[in-house]
């Protein structure tokens, strides 16, 4: 897998389709779809600028969904300790559904 890059949170985007602008306000999101039965991951979640949160709804989306960056946020060292920790635990992730298992196997 390689590193993926991640927007700064306080980063404004426009979305493809969409006139609005959103600010990301979380990275490397998995939500449980009850409809899919199943973990989606986003790229972000982000919430409508300038409204901000409105009804604890947050809006998730992945990169290739980002149309154009109005603003990028502001990042730091600790920054870029969390991008780094984020897609270590996104590499561990990617490997562990790549394990096959052996049905066969001993279980001890």
């Amino acid at each position: 897998m390689n590193t993926k890059e991640f927007l700064p949170l306080g980063s404004i985007v426009v979305l493809e389709g969409s006139p609005k602008y959103f600010m990301i306000t979380i990275r490397g999101v998995q939500i449980y779809n009850e409809v899919k039965e199943l973990n989606e991951e986003y790229s972000y979640g982000a919430v409508q600028y300038p409204e901000g949160l409105q009804d604890g709804k947050l809006l998730y989306f992945n990169q290739k969904n980002i149309f154009e960056v109005i603003h990028k946020g502001f990042s730091d060292k600790q920054d870029e300790i969390y991008i780094a920790e984020l897609n270590a635990a996104l590499q561990k992730l990617e490997e562990s559904r790549n394990v096959e298992i052996d049905p066969f196997a001993d279980e001890k």
